[in-house]
């Protein structure tokens, strides 16, 4: 463990003391990333969420591709033969991938000019790389779950409960490195940058409850019965599923505040020059040494508790830690914006 933390640090220090190098590395790093998430979400799309197989029902994903198969459903209301087949794919699939990428347009720009460049770049690499996945994974590796399950109603759920675990795993993996998935993720992301109390899964919740209702509408209007109802509870057990794993594992907005209790009168310094967070310091007194302490509360960013654990004992191996999760915050709080 000794040696892996040399091996660690001396890296390290060759990425700071070659910045060039550094930020090729960590492109190539997010490419790979934004690569794994794209394919992730290929294959749900194909496997689970509209797969190419007669008699199974779309669940309706939310989102840009969400809004796209509204406007399939709309083109199918209209009289647009969406069966028919142009080559390997139905003209309902080129519809929904056309205004996938025209709902996605304005949204990249948002991302550009009010998120960061770089963030927008590479999501624009995400989802074009999901274009690639989504025409070229064979048709064998997205049968694979119907040819191994049984009753429908099971399938059904089964299809809801693994896309929902899978695109929240797509998303996370794309926001946690810097850029995102398209679609209701930039909303989610700018709208958390300007609230920081706020979540990306509670906002994608809330859209996506709005785009599912819409399609409801649309499709009660095509069947002119209740037939559809399943569909949109499973659609709405995928945005729950998909919502809690994105919430789970992206924990940029989420903040601890942190209880120190110190004789060390060093800690408060250390903490600003390692954090950019200032803190509260309040005189205090041990109840059973009658020592004079140091009381210290400061909010840090979820990701930082554990480095600021690290420091604080390092420089006072009896210091008193207490860790509480914060809600909700009233006050200015900095979180490092997206590049």
């Amino acid at each position: 463990m000794k040696k892996l933390k040399q091996i660690y640090k001396a890296i390290e220090d060759y990425f700071y003391d070659h910045p060039l190098f550094r930020n090729i590395c960590e492109c190539i790093f997010t490419l790979i990333i934004a690569a794994t998430s794209s394919f992730i979400y290929a294959y749900n799309f194909r496997a689970f969420v509209a797969p190419l197989f007669e008699g199974q029902n779309a669940i309706v994903t939310g989102g840009a591709s969400g809004v796209s198969q509204i406007i399939q459903k709309i083109a199918e209301l209209v009289g647009v033969p969406v069966d028919e087949q142009i080559g390997n794919s139905s003209i309902g699939y080129i519809i929904q991938s056309a205004f996938y990428v025209i709902v996605n347009i304005p949204l990249l720009i948002l991302a550009y000019r009010k998120i960061g460049k770089k963030f927008a770049i590479f999501s624009v690499i995400n989802i074009s790389l999901y274009f690639v996945f989504a025409n070229t994974i064979p048709e064998s590796i997205c049968s694979i779950y119907y040819e191994n399950s049984y009753g429908v109603e099971l399938q059904m759920f089964g299809r809801a409960v693994f896309s929902g675990v899978l695109t929240g795993v797509s998303a996370s993996l794309a926001i946690i490195h810097g850029h995102s998935a398209g679609g209701i993720d930039i909303i989610s992301v700018y709208m958390t940058e300007k609230n920081t109390n706020s979540s990306i899964g509670k906002i994608s919740m809330t859209v996506n409850t709005g785009i599912v209702v819409v399609y409801a509408i649309l499709t009660f209007i095509g069947v002119g019965n209740l037939s559809f109802l399943t569909m949109a509870l499973y659609s709405f057990v995928y945005f729950f599923v998909s919502s809690t794993v994105t919430d789970s594992l992206v924990i940029r907005n989420k903040k601890e505040s942190l209880q120190i209790i110190t004789s060390n009168e060093q800690i408060p310094d250390m903490l600003i020059s390692y954090f950019p967070h200032s803190a509260t310091i309040v005189q205090g007194k041990g109840a059973y040494s009658k020592q004079d302490k140091l009381i210290i509360y400061i909010v840090l960013s979820t990701n930082e508790v554990k480095r600021c654990t690290k420091i604080v004992h390092e420089i006072d191996p009896n210091a008193f830690i207490v860790s509480t999760k914060v809600n909700s915050l009233n006050g200015r709080f900095y979180i490092a914006p997206h590049k």
